[in-house]
């Protein structure tokens, strides 16, 4: 759930610096029409995944606990991020987590839609 939790959060936060930075509101986001995925730890833009389904695994810092794709060992959770286009000022966003615990396959679902506030 905070995986999920903290892919919605992490796209708000790019909105919102869009709309103080004065750009429109989905710049850095266009990758997530297709497939992308965040770090938060690293960068406030998005990370394409080519397709849905080709998100990297992420890993987890050793130091801090924090989960990114950068630094840390490779935890069994994968994130995926998909932006669906609701109209010209509001978007669905799709945060998918998948995991594999032994020959069992798992997933967490969460969508909400956010608008452009500006």
């Amino acid at each position: 759930f905070y995986l999920a939790q903290e892919g919605f959060e992490q796209v708000r936060n790019i909105r919102d610096e869009n709309g103080l930075k004065n750009q429109d509101w989905l710049t850095s986001l266009s990758d997530c029409f297709l497939a992308c995925t965040v770090d938060p730890v690293v960068s406030a833009v998005s990370i394409a995944c080519g397709a849905p389904g080709n998100c990297p695994v992420l890993k987890q810092d050793p130091n801090t606990g924090f989960y990114g794709y950068t630094s840390g060992s490779d935890t069994i959770f994968k994130r995926e991020i998909i932006l669906t286009s609701i109209n010209a000022n509001e978007v669905s966003i799709l945060v998918t987590v998948n995991w594999s615990k032994g020959i069992v396959n798992r997933q967490f679902r969460a969508r909400e839609n956010i608008l452009n506030w500006q």
